[in-house]
């Protein structure tokens, strides 16, 4: 994420469409994906 921290970087995400992405993950879960483990970009992660 493009903060202070990662020194602005231009390869990293703003803060906007780090929050965007993160409401996306959330509003796509179910009671079914409940407990499951997910990676940002919507990948299911096997553990």
């Amino acid at each position: 994420m493009r903060t202070r921290v990662t020194g602005f970087s231009d390869q990293a995400i703003s803060t906007e469409e780090s929050v965007h992405g993160l409401l996306e993950r959330i509003d796509a879960r179910s009671l079914e994906t409940s407990g499951s483990f997910w990676h940002a970009n919507g990948q299911n992660l096997p553990w």
